[in-house]
């Protein structure tokens, strides 16, 4: 079970996770580049195998799964944890209106809406984040009154910019937002959520979550193979494969590690070692089977990630942690971790935001090469850095 008390921080896990958001920032505005590096696209659908790129958000759903008992772990004490779904389930839904509003940005019809889609997501994504930011100025009655009025109007104008929104696909209207399918952040809201029920379920039993771990890999097998038994009847209206298999298996994996490194006792970089190569080796020995493909989330994809992660994990927790390295070459990481939601939106907000005055801030994407990659790196840089020094002045977007 885990014991760690809440204010328990690892800077292990705060560097893993800035380190993660810079990769995912990079490669999303690499995506499609020519004449780049062939690890920083994703491979095609069809191909087996894997790129840097195919393994940037399994990484993040391992990390997502590690910071579950660290967030969760002191609701394991007494009865039914209540308190925890109020926590829980707003993020999970905040989530997947995050996720639906991105996947459907293609679809959105100005006219219809009454304003351009950068004024639409510029306005939708500074909402967000004054409603689900920390103000640390706020340390009066008054100040906090204020907050409090600010936050109300911005969920009042997310609401109304979500009522608003209309798309158009082929030449039909489309009168509300939809789950086409749920964007990156909607399947973190829905591997979240089944991962945290069972931690809390299952009391944070180590042993158990490794039977969960296996069942969730079987139950990838049967989905690719159609073979789900009575599973086939909620596959009907859930999707097993994606929230019951290996997606969603990453972030049990990721609890496991998370349990073993809040619990007493030394060993932990060693399990953590041998965990990770544990699950590389199964990922590679059921390789036959369905092959490594990000897109099909296949379990030998998923089990590859964890046992990457896992190493990773071991690694930086035996240097940061352990070791005590030096703070600064990893200060950019670590305060960016902390402030990984705001980092994760806000290349879309100073986007969205520079195209209403007719700026790009990739204009060498199309030249490609270096020069687009370089101009990447330095959006990159620029996004972590934002979101670091907010964060160090305690301004935190956190759902």
């Amino acid at each position: 079970m885990a014991s760690a008390p809440a204010s328990a921080r690892f800077r292990s896990l705060d560097v893993l996770r800035g380190a993660d958001i810079a990769l995912m920032i990079f490669v999303n505005h690499v995506g499609g580049m020519k004449n780049v590096p062939a690890w920083s696209q994703h491979l095609p659908s069809t191909t087996d195998g894997y790129t840097l790129t195919d393994m940037v958000f399994p990484w993040f759903l391992f990390i997502a799964g590690v910071s579950i008992p660290f967030s969760l772990g002191r609701y394991l004490v007494g009865g039914f944890p209540w308190g925890a779904l109020a926590r829980i389930i707003p993020r999970v839904l905040a989530l997947l209106v995050l996720g639906v509003m991105f996947v459907n940005e293609d679809r959105f019809d100005p006219v219809a809406t009454g304003m351009t889609q950068n004024a639409w997501s510029t306005l939708f994504l500074v909402a967000a984040v004054v409603l689900w930011s920390s103000w640390p100025w706020s340390t009066t009655p008054i100040a906090r009154r204020i907050e409090t009025v600010i936050k109300l109007v911005a969920a009042i104008g997310l609401a109304a910019l979500l009522w608003g929104w209309r798309g158009l696909e082929n030449g039909k209207a489309i009168p509300h937002l939809e789950p086409q399918w749920w964007g990156i952040l909607g399947i973190i809201g829905w591997a979240y959520l089944v991962g945290s029920l069972t931690f809390l379920l299952l009391r944070g039993s180590e042993v158990a979550l490794m039977g969960v771990l296996g069942l969730m890999m079987a139950i990838a097998i049967g989905a690719a193979g159609v073979r789900i038994g009575l599973l086939s009847y909620i596959d009907r209206w859930l999707d097993v494969h994606e929230y019951l298999g290996s997606t969603t298996g990453l972030v049990v994996a990721g609890m496991i590690a998370g349990v073993r490194l809040t619990a007493k006792g030394k060993g932990k970089v060693r399990f953590l070692a041998v965990f990770g190569l544990a699950m590389w080796a199964a990922g590679w020995f059921l390789r036959p089977l369905h092959g490594y493909h990000k897109d099909s989330a296949t379990e030998s994809w998923a089990l590859v990630a964890a046992g990457q992660g896992a190493l990773w994990l071991a690694a930086a927790h035996w240097f940061l942690d352990r070791k005590g390295a030096p703070v600064a070459p990893f200060w950019l990481f670590e305060w960016a971790g902390r402030n990984a939601l705001f980092a994760y939106v806000l290349p879309d907000l100073l986007s969205d935001a520079a195209n209403l005055r007719g700026w790009d801030l990739m204009p060498y994407w199309g030249a490609g090469g270096g020069a687009g990659m370089a101009n990447a790196v330095v959006i990159m840089l620029a996004v972590l850095a934002i979101a670091a020094v907010s964060a160090r002045f305690r301004f935190v977007v956190k759902l």
